[in-house]
């Protein structure tokens, strides 16, 4: 099957939502299907997909989620080019990601079909959400009112206009199903990607300057173990919570090491530039993450709630860490009796300081990204 993924996104950033691509574009390919990624100009090449970008640019250098008014046009040059794309390549499925990709791939598969004279079957869309376009304004764009005003208005539309999307929680089915009963909605979750992962066993050599901060974290390290966060440094992920309360509370014999790029990190290092306990990675690759995480005793998630899936509690269930996360939903469906539970904020130090902390033996087969690629494959092989 040929499909065309659209991710209107500086794709590969090291970021939850392009692991998501990443893994179903790979995997994808591995069953033998032709995928072509369609994305912006910026972005890292990644080894085992097929990557088709727009030109890029001077002026946009943005690599973090979230909005950005420069992204208007840069989707409407993805749009007229992914028209040409889809009007020379005709793939047969178009796999567009988030609500961004949707848009592109809306007006590109019209002006595809009015390129060809109206000739040209257009190919059916699938939309692959993380949540509701709402939620992702709270945690990365709470002050942009105007902005959500109306591109919270304008995916209520864009939504309606697909009629099959998948989505990689729970939670988030739910809501949108109950929210557009017209679109079909599956749950596709995101998944552990079980061969990058055995790097961890098989002692993958990393880049020179990842061994050089690897050494320099475990001379910090010393004999206090490691509660890792490893993700965005965004508002609303929680990051600003856990420094301030691990700093506040000062468990005994631990130090906290935070993975992880995004638009705050810098003020966040400021913030805890004399706190010898917590210590900020430079490096942020997804390609080296197994072996940060390798040198972890816990794992946290310190978002309370959300539509969104949390990719990062799968790359810890990896590595086999303990996960210490708030009580809700999504937490409780991944982890259930083997997660730490945080009833309130003020629980951190207690849980760190009596918890009983081994390494963890997940059902990681379950949990599987090649297995819920399998469920995505089918989904497009019945569009129509």
């Amino acid at each position: 099957m040929k499909i065309l993924t659209i991710a209107s996104t500086s794709f590969f950033s090291d970021r939850g939502s392009h692991i998501r691509i990443y893994q179903e574009a790979k995997y994808l390919e591995k069953f033998g299907h032709e995928v072509l990624i369609f994305c912006y100009g910026l972005g890292k090449e990644m080894p085992g997909v097929h990557i088709k970008r727009i030109n890029a640019n001077g002026w946009y250098k943005k690599t973090s989620p979230g909005f950005s008014w420069g992204k208007i046009y840069l989707d409407l040059e993805m749009a007229l080019k992914g028209a040409l794309l889809i009007k020379n390549e005709k793939p047969e499925a178009i796999h567009a990601h988030l609500f961004e990709g949707l848009g592109v791939a809306w007006l590109a598969v019209w002006g595809a079909w009015l390129l060809s004279g109206f000739r040209l079957k257009r190919p059916p869309i699938l939309l692959d959400l993380q949540g509701d376009l709402r939620d992702e304004f709270e945690s990365y764009n709470q002050e942009k009112t105007f902005a959500k005003k109306i591109f919270v208005n304008l995916s209520y539309f864009l939504i309606k206009a697909v009629k099959t999307a998948v989505v990689s929680s729970e939670n988030a089915l739910q809501i949108l199903k109950s929210k557009y009963p017209k679109t079909d909605f599956y749950l596709v979750k995101d998944g552990i990607d079980l061969d990058f992962f055995s790097q961890i066993k098989s002692g993958h050599l990393v880049e020179e300057k990842s061994k050089l901060e690897l050494e320099k974290i475990r001379q910090w390290q010393g004999a206090d173990r490691v509660l890792i966060y490893t993700g965005g440094m965004e508002k609303g992920k929680g990051v600003q919570w856990l420094m301030e309360e691990f700093v506040h509370g000062q468990p005994s014999g631990w130090k906290l090491l935070l993975f992880g790029g995004g638009h705050k990190k810098k003020a966040y290092q400021q913030k805890m530039a004399n706190q010898e306990k917590v210590f900020f990675a430079k490096d942020n690759s997804y390609l080296a993450l197994s072996h940060y995480l390798n040198l972890a005793d816990v794992a946290i998630e310190p978002k309370r709630n959300s539509t969104e899936s949390s990719g990062k509690l799968l790359n810890y269930m990896a590595a086999g860490l303990p996960i210490i996360g708030f009580d809700n939903q999504f937490n409780r469906l991944r982890l259930g009796g083997q997660g730490f539970y945080l009833k309130e904020k003020t629980d951190l130090k207690s849980i760190l300081e009596s918890g009983d902390f081994n390494r963890v033996q997940y059902d990681l087969e379950v949990l599987s990204a090649e297995k819920e690629v399998r469920k995505l494959e089918e989904i497009l092989s019945n569009l129509k």
